[in-house]
């Protein structure tokens, strides 16, 4: 009887681990479809709203084609894995094809690189299709960079302790926004926002600040951390005021480099 009852343990453990088999493999897979369709539309739809004129066009390129909604899916890729490696290689690979995507329909379905002229009258389409190959390359590397930072930052929001989640979602919102706060608050006067109060709705920096604020709140509801806690508040107003400083140092080593 002993040995029948160890029989059936040892039996029982065995479907629990092919259980458990069945189930990761299956989440890696759905992993992988995820991560495959989100880059493609990313990269489609970033594309797509290139050719959409006007202040329409400014807005969805802010929602689609600017460092904040790149890198807000990137994070959220990395948030959403069980492990540090899922989350490096997703976040990267999203970037990566969403790069490859957008640069694959520049080349073969608007063809903007095609019908320029040199001065002499030649045709600029070689000079243009290397401009592009280059610009593929720099943001392919780009991706290469950032994919493995935003990762791992995502994934420590969810596998960290309450203080560190607050304190880096915090650091993501005044990462992805300092700059917004920069142009739209500080760089205008309190005339100013009261004369163009409607249109500012519409502006990319303020579209830019609402997108983070909301990527915040779903980061926090995810990990189930209030807003009103001490240490996100203070983590926020100190990610963006480090933010906006470090933006005015850019803007001035512009201001230098140029003079």
């Amino acid at each position: 009887m002993y040995e029948d009852a160890q029989m059936n343990n040892e039996a029982d453990m065995v479907a629990a681990q092919t259980f458990d088999t069945e189930n990761t493999a299956k989440e890696a897979r759905y992993n992988k479809r995820t991560v495959l369709l989100s880059s493609v539309a990313l990269g489609a739809a970033a594309f797509l709203c290139d050719l959409v004129p006007g202040t329409l066009g400014t807005m969805l390129l802010t929602l689609t084609s600017s460092g904040l909604a790149w890198g807000m899916v990137a994070l959220t890729t990395g948030f959403r894995q069980n492990t540090w490696r899922a989350a490096v290689l997703g976040s990267t690979a999203t970037l990566l094809i969403a790069t490859v995507v957008y640069y694959a329909m520049v080349l073969g379905v608007s063809q903007r690189w095609r019908g320029g002229n040199l001065q002499d009258g030649s045709s600029a389409d070689f000079i243009s299709l290397l401009s592009v190959g280059r610009a593929a390359a720099f943001w392919a590397i780009a991706s290469l960079c950032a994919g493995p930072l935003l990762g791992t930052i995502g994934w420590k929001m969810r596998v960290g302790s309450e203080r560190q989640s607050s304190i880096l979602i915090a650091a993501s919102f005044g990462l992805f926004s300092a700059e917004s706060f920069d142009a739209l608050v500080l760089r205008a006067s309190l005339r100013e926002h009261l004369q163009y109060f409607g249109q500012q709705f519409m502006q990319p920096a303020f579209l830019t600040i609402a997108l983070s604020a909301l990527a915040t709140s779903y980061l926090l509801w995810r990990r189930k951390i209030r807003f009103a806690t001490v240490t996100f508040i203070a983590s926020a107003f100190f990610s963006v005021a480090l933010g906006i400083l470090l933006w005015r140092f850019v803007s001035f080593a512009r201001v230098l480099i140029s003079v």
